[in-house]
């Protein structure tokens, strides 16, 4: 039965606001300013830092084992041959990693159709454990690897990783890689580096800066009296809310062409930590639908985290309220909210969750750990979760929350799959109580460690995020989740953002760890009776383009086998299109392989539900779809890989291909 006192503490659900800058303020690339490359975890190339020019540099601590900072790419190649990969390495006596256990990887893995690693061979310039290439000059490593028969493409990453929490840089430079005839299949000096962004207007001094940025890898210095602007179009229908990061003094204002409406200034508003300062405007309405974003500096100035938001227009929003009854207070309402009871733990933590230690007192959710042991457990401590109640696939999550200080805190926010798989993860907020000026915002996806991979290689971000005392106050931490990737915030300022997306849907976990790797077990300081106190909760759903939209714009330049995988002979087929993918790929020929809800292959980014809809696909079946998108042929189960050659050989379309192959 409901307490009879409401809470204000409440679920919102609706869809997140919108950057109408489209991410362009944080001054930065996600090639890390090589083009044809991805980076994550503030790996980034720059002049200067090489044997003989330009260079990659990563970085550590990151927060959690096995992290990694580096920089990847694929590149096509044939099966049947050998590769040779080379690359130098060093750490610079600045920033050493000797006496940690860090090294420096170059990592070659020959992918499949559908992404599976067919085969790998790894070599490190810098190792600091066996003491190699750790006196501060440049090392060279090799590896060769034969491409297996399936080989599609290439994954090549060049990465720092940290089997520890231990800081440290490694540099790479001159990654080379041949077959076995001499053929160059990829060169990568890092010469040609360009941090610079289309659609910024400059008139002044400006250079990119990496030492000190607040959100991502770089922030934009700007000499004094140069002025940045940026053409930005606003829906009139929606209010506008204009924010900015900056170390130094600005003039920053919004502007409308021929006085359609007055100028909209930033002011200066609170501290964002590290020196940085937080600009922010006024909430405005009604405003043109044509503007310009118009920073000017009023001294040598650092800026960064700028931002145009509006809320997705047609937003529906309903608040659910939490509130229960309790002796000791308010439990918030099972209808919303699990309450774990529980020894539900990873990474050593020493807490048993119990539901006691999670209530509603005076408006507040409160997660408290107490010096209690349960069972085996030498601790009692907080966890709820939305798991059964509102999950969301994309979207935005904004928790506001005061964190406990004390040794052996590790309080979160974070979000998990339904499906209880893992990964994907991310992680809105992590905190550890000794710390009480450090946030860390992560995400993890792709595969799960398989005893194959030493490490998940590029399958992490990572940001730490120090700023104010996170005990004294509330503040805000968020984050907001796209296909295009997902983005963190604390206090309405972007920190942290990496393009990868999870594909699942997935829910909230609010906990107070206790012990455990990371923070390491509580002492003779540790505060007990402390809490995570949570004034808010609210979450939005994003409403942006349908999957079955998607499907409908797809351009059929390709054909397609839509394959059911639960059984058997599906699984047949697929080691089948191994054996003979020179054969397959000769007929332009993809796959789409639907398991249950989920899809791989070449359109991974689909839902499988639609699929079905779409090519009315029976369970454990399959169709083949030619070029123009018409069924050509439909199965009832997996068919055989000659009887798919045959149908795609008779197709007039094939026919024609094959002429003009002749004829050239």
């Amino acid at each position: 039965e409901d307490y009879a006192g409401a809470s204000s503490l409440s679920v919102t659900v609706a869809p997140p606001a919108e950057d109408r800058l489209g991410g362009l303020g944080n001054f930065e690339r996600p090639d890390g300013g090589v083009e044809g490359w991805t980076a994550f975890n503030q790996a980034i190339a720059w002049e200067g830092i090489g044997r003989d020019g330009g260079g990659l540099r990563t970085v550590g601590p990151l927060n959690e084992r096995y992290g990694g900072s580096g920089l990847e790419r694929r590149f096509d190649v044939q099966a049947g041959t050998i590769l040779h990969a080379s690359v130098f390495g060093r750490t610079p006596v600045n920033a050493t990693v000797q006496k940690t256990k860090n090294f420096g990887v170059l990592r070659v893995e020959c992918l499949a159709e559908d992404g599976r690693v067919l085969e790998w061979r790894e070599t490190r310039p810098v190792d600091a454990e066996k003491e190699s290439g750790v006196d501060g000059q440049w090392h060279q490593a090799s590896c060769e690897m034969p491409t297996p028969i399936g080989t599609v493409s290439c994954r090549v990453v060049l990465v720092f990783v940290q089997p520890e929490f231990e800081a440290g840089t490694i540099d790479f430079d001159d990654l080379k890689i041949h077959t076995e005839d001499q053929k160059l299949q990829l060169h990568e000096n890092f010469d040609q580096v360009n941090h610079a962004q289309e659609s910024w207007s400059i008139q002044g001094e400006s250079r990119y800066e990496l030492e000190t940025p607040l959100s991502g890898t770089a922030a934009l210095f700007l000499r004094a009296n140069t002025e940045l602007s940026v053409p930005v179009v606003l829906d009139p229908s929606r209010a506008v809310t204009i924010s900015l990061a900056a170390q130094g003094l600005v003039n920053a204002e919004l502007r409308f062409p021929n006085g359609e409406h007055p100028p909209i200034a930033l002011d200066d508003s609170s501290d964002a930590g590290q020196g940085w300062r937080a600009w922010r405007s006024t909430r405005m309405q009604d405003l043109p639908s044509n503007a310009k974003v118009v920073v000017r500096a009023r001294g040598d100035v650092l800026v960064d985290a700028l931002r145009v938001s509006q809320p997705t227009a047609n937003a529906e929003t309903r608040s659910l309220p939490i509130m229960n009854g309790n002796l000791d207070g308010q439990l918030p309402n099972t209808s919303n909210w699990e309450i774990a009871n529980d020894e539900w733990s990873f990474n050593n933590e020493m807490q048993f969750y119990a539901q006691d230690c999670v209530s509603v007192r005076n408006g507040t959710l409160h997660l408290t750990a107490l010096n209690r042991p349960v069972g085996t457990r030498k601790y009692s401590s907080g966890h709820a979760t939305t798991k059964h109640q509102h999950a969301v696939k994309w979207g935005r999550w904004e928790v506001r929350a005061r964190l406990p200080e004390g040794r052996g805190y590790w309080p979160a926010i974070w979000l998990l799959p339904t499906d209880g798989s893992w990964p994907p993860e991310v992680d809105i907020m992590e905190f550890i109580g000794h710390e009480p000026n450090k946030v860390h915002h992560s995400a993890h996806w792709g595969p799960l460690r398989d005893g194959l991979k030493p490490w998940d290689l590029g399958q992490t971000s990572t940001k730490t995020f120090a700023g104010p005392d996170f005990t004294k106050d509330f503040h805000d931490f968020a984050c907001e989740w796209t296909p295009e990737g997902v983005v963190w915030f604390v206090d309405g300022v972007e920190r942290h953002r990496t393009t990868p997306s999870p594909r699942k849907p997935m829910y909230l976990i609010l906990n107070l760890a206790v012990g455990g790797d990371w923070p390491g077990p509580p002492d003779e300081t540790t505060p007990w009776n402390a809490s995570m106190e949570v004034e808010h909760v609210k979450i939005w759903k994003w409403i942006g383009s349908k999957p079955e939209k998607r499907i409908k714009e797809l351009k059929w330049n390709k054909r397609l086998l839509v394959l059911d995988t639960t059984t058997v002979k599906a699984q047949d087929l697929r080691t089948e299109i191994d054996r003979n993918i020179a054969a397959w790929r000769d007929r332009d020929l993809h796959l789409v392989l639907l398991d249950g809800d989920r899809v791989g292959g070449e359109e991974a980014e689909q839902d499988a539900s639609f699929w079905r809809k779409k090519f009315r696909i029976v369970q454990e079946g399959a169709v083949l779809v030619g070029k123009d998108g018409g069924v050509k042929e439909r199965w009832s189960v997996a068919p055989q890989l000659q009887e798919i050659f045959d149908l795609v050989d008779a197709m007039p379309m094939r026919q024609r291909e094959l002429r003009d192959a002749t004829n050239d």
